[in-house]
């Protein structure tokens, strides 16, 4: 009986440091636990989009843009994550106030709550859908308002950056135009000097000719001949020059044109790309 009962309470006392134990890894375990949940919820990432239309005579839908509207709807993408669109998006986060925001969700973990350039580029990017001259361009983020505001200012940073751009290129067209143009102009007053005064020498030597006597044996003599000579020489040498005026004189009036042009373009310059569908907040 004695040993009975001492073994009734050995099973007593091992049940509960058993259950004493089981207790206490619950109590370790459950902020484990929820700790975890926590840093899933802050880690779960919300997707917003919008949609740019790249111009072009097809319809945004069509089946089968042409190739040079499909190299333009590459360079499109290309362009809404070019670097100055992000530090143009950077920059205007600050400047709104909104960059603690766009930066809070971001633990110290991650070694980027410095560098919220580095998040941008993380969490951007820009596709054609398919078969179409669109382009959707995404931003992911855990605050799914935070992700649209962030969609729509690249979507509409892009856009300023793609007509800066244009005109950019315009005006370096224009500038490349204004030299060949001036170098022409050269071309034409330096071929019209040289005609100007070939006429003037020729004008010269028939006075010459007209006013010299004649010796009396009835011949001008060795510097008549060579009068002669000279004036032919002169006339050929001038109608060459005249020849090559009439050559010369439209390519510049051309560059004229051109340049001329180049900057009514470029002063009438407007956006090319337009925002289709502007980005939402998606549901949490």
């Amino acid at each position: 009986m004695e040993v009975l009962f001492l073994w009734q309470r050995a099973s007593r006392r091992f049940l509960a440091a058993a259950l004493g134990l089981f207790a206490l890894a619950g109590c370790f375990s459950t902020p484990k636990t929820e700790s975890v949940e926590d840093r899933n919820k802050v880690d779960e990432l919300h997707l917003a989009c919008a949609i740019i239309a790249v111009p072009g005579e097809d319809p945004p839908l069509a089946e089968n843009p042409a190739p040079s509207r499909e190299e333009e709807v590459e360079l499109a993408v290309d362009e809404m994550v070019a670097e100055p669109v992000t530090l143009a998006v950077e920059e205007s986060l600050r400047e709104g106030g909104r960059l603690s925001a766009f930066l809070e969700p971001f633990s110290e973990k991650d070694g980027l709550i410095d560098d919220p350039r580095e998040l941008l580029r993380r969490n951007v990017s820009a596709e054609r859908l398919r078969l179409s001259l669109l382009v959707r361009i995404c931003f992911s983020h855990p605050d799914p308002e935070i992700a649209a505001e962030v969609a729509n200012l690249y979507a509409e940073k892009s856009i300023t950056y793609q007509l800066e751009r244009s005109i950019e290129l315009l005006s370096n067209f224009v500038e490349d135009l204004r030299v060949r143009a001036e170098q022409q102009k050269a071309v034409v007053e330096g071929l019209e000097s040289k005609e100007a005064k070939l006429r003037l020498e020729l004008e010269a030597a028939s006075s010459n000719e007209t006013d010299a006597a004649p010796n009396p044996s009835g011949s001008t003599g060795d510097a008549s001949e060579a009068v002669g000579i000279d004036r032919s020489k002169a006339r050929a040498e001038l109608a060459h020059l005249r020849k090559e005026l009439e050559r010369q004189r439209p390519i510049y009036g051309a560059l004229i044109e051109e340049m001329q042009k180049a900057l009514r373009d470029a002063a009438g310059q407007s956006p090319k790309l337009r925002i289709v569908d502007r980005a939402v907040a998606p549901l949490r």
